[in-house]
């Protein structure tokens, strides 16, 4: 994961969606398109504290339950359109 994409200055905010995969893990999916139109996941924000702080977890979660986050953020964006 790159936190630090080089985007043009005033691109609008990435898309974000809140997802739940895995064990009843709940977080924010902050993701784009690249260039073949393919969902790319960027981070799994989680909510921490009471005042609407969150932490990417991304890092600290095995490949598979990235993956489930992957399926789930596709189901999430389909239900959506």
């Amino acid at each position: 994961m790159n936190e630090y994409t080089i985007r043009p200055l005033g691109a609008p905010p990435l898309p974000r969606i809140d997802i739940v995969f895995g064990e009843n893990i709940h977080a924010e999916a902050i993701y784009d398109f690249n260039h073949e139109d393919l969902i790319e996941l960027i981070a799994l924000m989680a909510p921490v504290g009471h005042n609407g702080s969150s932490v990417n977890i991304i890092d600290d979660l095995s490949e598979s339950s990235i993956g489930k986050a992957r399926f789930a953020l596709r189901d999430a964006i389909d239900e959506a359109e």
